[in-house]
């Protein structure tokens, strides 16, 4: 046998860990655990395959060798044919026993996939792979029974996350997920989707509140564009309008579409345009709002209307893309002040005209801080230069008399706010000319004396008048008193008149009247019918003449009487009138009205004689018509109760309407309508007497309204 090759030697194995090197054996093929071959250890057929190519194997081969390794293939060959046929064997048992577990366990897991998480096989197998196999099915359906159920679970908490997704999605952002779920996964994903539910709640009230805050700002800048009087416009750099509110139609008269033309076309030739061209482009240029300025503008109709601009820029990116501007219509301003401006002109004209002057003063303490206008040249000789550069000089020129006074007066403006005084002052002619003053003090806003504005006017040929209407007043008075003198006797004589007339005339008229009626009595037989008629004339015509003393009487009475003032219900007194007179009215239909009379305050004896010589004239008057009508009504106008008896009798002609209140002034014929002339007279003292007047409306054959105002008693 040749040398042995040695593997350790030429494997550089480690010799203390192979078992080749501790058995100091050359075949390594034959030895198991070698470590160069560890990876095919127990692979027989494969480690003969390497070891056939092995270089240690090829060196130490040899017959016996050969021989040893023949023996022992051929005993490997001989354990791994019996080792095969044993196997062989026991598959065939295990195939059998494997076939009817796995048959089992098919059908179990067909009936748990079929929706029978419950099924259940017996473990018991003398197979240990079948039990094992029959373990796991159970095992498994075990665990998708758990899964099944925890499916169900699980699927009812996804409705309710679907369903109440669905309502916030809806809009109903209080909707949320029960935290209650025996899962936990469940319960985290309900805090989360409820998390995200508050979130997006919250997100979307903050955005509708904002879009609300925008819709009500966007609203009320619509109305504020809508009703505001103002025009807002915008336009382009190039002067193209591209916005016009509703007002151009009220300004300008112009659709908003019909007017969006170039800006220019809407202006007229007016130079003072030209400023208002150059502050929009300096609009334009700048990208800063400039100072208002006004326009002149050309309606549609061709008026011209004046409008105040105020412009400002929009810009982006440093650059000026659009004007935004509002017009404020300001014609009738521009007229206003055009009529100011005249007026101011006139009564400048108005002022230089009047024979007064104006001054102001700083201060009255010290005179000092004076401005005078140029009237105080004409009115006092001297120039209005020269009262200002002499703050002493107005005082110099006083009266001496006068003097004193005078400054004591102007020194409780303070206090009183206003003086007025009159005093004499010496003119550049050396004469004393009186002058009214009169100054009213101005304060600041912290209510501080700011100055004094005052006027200065000649009064002189006033006093002189005021002179000579003394003198005649005290001549005035002294005629008065005789007058007065004279009145009194006059009065006293009158008394005398009216006992003469109330017992002298009345003696001989009683006589005659008595005397003609003893005739008719005893000698009535002696005389024919037209003796008999001038008798009954006498008799007549005496009583007349007793009724018309008796009516002047009356009358020369209302003067001296005294008023006895009472509060007097109206509409009672012409109540008690009708019916206590009764009114003859010849059984005549007459329709008595009467209104609302307010209450007045006079001698209530007095105010009754007036309603019911008023109230039979207007019987005595309508006894022509088939049926009268006597309307009696009052009412309150400026202070004053009026009222009125209004009738449908002949009425009178307007023309001598003044000779109704006249003694003994008749406007109709007495043999057609009997009376003495005096009661109207009598009515007209009576109201005259209580600070009244009357006066009467009529036409002939149409009726007549007296009426009568009398001041409003002390209630009204």
């Amino acid at each position: 046998m040749k040398e042995n090759v040695k593997c350790w030697e030429m494997f550089t194995c480690n010799d203390e860990g192979c078992p080749v090197y501790e058995l100091k054996e050359m075949r390594c093929w034959l030895i198991s655990g070698t470590h160069c071959r560890q990876e095919i250890q127990g692979k027989f057929l494969e480690k003969m395959e390497m070891c056939l190519n092995c270089v240690i194997f090829e060196a130490n081969m040899d017959v016996d060798a050969m021989k040893d390794t023949l023996q022992i293939v051929d005993k490997q060959f001989k354990e791994f044919r019996s080792a095969i046929t044993a196997r062989d064997e026991e598959l065939e048992n295990t195939s059998m026993e494997l076939a009817l577990g796995l048959s089992e366990s098919f059908e179990a897991l067909n009936k748990v996939a079929t929706g029978d998480p419950r099924a259940r096989i017996s473990e018991v197998s003398a197979n240990e792979l079948i039990a094992k196999l029959k373990q796991t099915v159970n095992k498994t359906a075990e665990g998708i029974e758990a899964v099944v159920n925890q499916s169900h679970e699980f699927a009812i908490g996804l409705a309710e996350h679907f369903d109440v997704l669905h309502r916030v999605s809806k809009g109903e952002l209080n909707a949320r997920i029960p935290e209650s779920s025996q899962d936990e996964l469940l319960n985290a994903l309900g805090k989360v989707t409820n998390h995200m539910i508050e979130s997006v709640a919250k997100e979307i009230d903050e955005r509708k509140k904002a879009e609300e805050t925008l819709w009500e700002n966007k609203e009320k800048l619509r109305t504020i564009v809508e009703n505001s009087t103002n025009l807002f416009y915008s336009h382009t750099p190039d002067h193209i309008l591209t916005y016009l509110s509703p007002q151009v139609k009220d300004i300008l008269g112009y659709e908003p579409q019909e007017a969006l033309i170039n800006w220019t076309n809407l202006i007229s030739d007016n130079p003072v345009n030209n400023k208002g061209f150059e502050i929009t482009q300096r609009v334009i240029e700048t990208g800063i709002r400039q100072p208002t300025y006004e326009l002149e503008l050309v309606a549609k109709d061709g008026r011209k209307v004046w409008v105040e601009i105020n412009e400002a820029p929009l810009v982006r990116n440093g650059k000026t893309i659009a004007v935004i501007g509002a017009a404020q219509d300001i014609t009738e301003r521009k007229k206003a002040a055009e009529v100011l401006r005249e007026k101011v002109e006139r009564e400048d004209l108005i002022l230089r005209s009047l024979p007064m002057a104006f001054y102001t003063a700083q201060s009255l303490d010290r005179f000092g801080g004076i401005w005078v206008s140029d009237q105080i040249d004409r009115i006092s000789g001297f120039p209005a230069n020269t009262f200002e550069e002499d703050q002493h000089f107005w005082v110099s020129r006083l009266h001496p008399e006068d003097c004193e006074q005078v400054i004591k007066e102007f020194g409780t403006v303070y206090k009183r706010g206003t003086i007025a005084t009159e005093y004499r002052w010496q003119c550049a002619d050396g004469v004393y000319r009186w002058f009214r003053d009169q100054a009213v003090l101005i304060r600041d806003e912290q209510g501080n004396p700011k100055e004094i504005i005052g006027t200065w006017r000649d009064i002189t040929e006033r006093k002189h008048a005021e002179e000579e209407i003394r003198k005649l007043n005290e001549d005035l008075e002294q005629r008065v008193l005789q007058r007065t003198a004279q009145l009194e006797a006059a009065n006293k004589e009158l008394e005398s008149f009216s006992y003469s007339v109330s017992h002298d005339l009345r003696a001989p008229l009683r006589a005659i009247d008595g005397f003609s009626r003893i005739i008719l009595e005893e000698y009535g037989d002696k005389y024919d019918a037209e003796g008999k008629r001038l008798l009954n004339i006498i008799r007549g015509n005496t009583q007349k003449m007793g009724e018309l003393i008796d009516a002047l009487l009356t009358l020369s009475r209302l003067g001296r009487k005294e008023i006895e003032v009472l509060d007097i219900d109206m509409t009672g007194i012409v109540k008690e009138l009708f019916d206590e007179l009764g009114f003859d009215t010849d059984n005549r239909k007459v329709e008595f009205d009467i209104g609302p009379l307010p209450p007045v305050h006079g001698d209530k004896g007095m105010i009754r004689q007036v309603f019911a010589n008023l109230l039979l004239n207007a019987v005595k008057f309508t006894k022509l018509r088939d049926t009268a009508r006597i309307e009696v009504g009052g009412y309150n106008e400026d202070s004053k109760n009026i009222y009125y008896v209004r009738d449908n009798g002949v009425g009178f002609d307007m023309r001598y309407k003044d000779k109704l209140f006249g003694v003994f002034q008749r406007l109709h014929n007495g043999e057609e309508f009997e009376g003495t002339g005096i009661g109207l007279a009598i009515v007209q003292r009576i109201i005259n007497r209580h600070g009244g007047q009357i006066w009467a409306e009529g036409k002939v054959n149409e009726g007549a309204t007296f009426y009568f105002a009398l001041p409003f008693s002390k209630g009204g």
